[in-house]
């Protein structure tokens, strides 16, 4: 089954169609599910920032109008993808020169794999795998900060220890 995305433009000429009227409606629709969505992100990243302060999970709950569960569950997920820094930070140690191409390679390769997986299944919802940023391995490598060669070679790596 193929499922075709429509985009917002031409859902509101449909809707435009219909009800010639609904134009502000849409308009404020569209706007309104942007704003909430660079609201979630700016939440999350402060229960990341807050939690690696040291304050409780129950504060930022409180702070956040989330349950302490759920920031809980936030923090878990974050654990399991990749620290897009670290990976650029790794990059830059090999481009001071303090890193040999290998060991950077070999560093990549770690800091892509997710170290461990949450014992509850509430906390792993499938968006993380053991490669769980190879859209920014590539993004390096489109920005000429790692060769096809390096971007290869983590790549194998990371293949080599799924397969373990």
């Amino acid at each position: 089954m193929t499922v075709i995305r429509t985009s917002t433009d031409e859902i509101a000429a449909r809707v435009a169609k219909v009800a010639p009227s609904a134009g502000a409606v849409v308009r404020h629709l569209v706007t309104s599910k942007r704003q909430q969505d660079v609201a979630t992100r700016e939440i999350e990243r402060g229960i990341r920032q807050l939690a690696s302060l040291g304050v409780t999970q129950r504060d930022i709950a409180a702070l956040a109008g989330l349950s302490q569960p759920e920031v809980s569950r936030r923090l878990k997920r974050q654990q399991l993808t990749v620290d897009v820094d670290r990976l650029r930070s790794i990059v830059a140690e090999r481009e001071a020169a303090r890193l040999s191409s290998d060991e950077m390679i070999r560093a990549l390769a770690s800091a892509m794999t997710a170290r461990r997986k949450p014992g509850r299944i509430s906390a792993y919802d499938g968006a993380s795998t053991s490669s769980p940023s190879s859209a920014e391995l590539m993004n390096l490598f489109r920005s000429k900060a790692i060769s096809r060669d390096e971007y290869e070679a983590v790549r194998a790596l990371l293949r080599e220890r799924k397969s373990r």
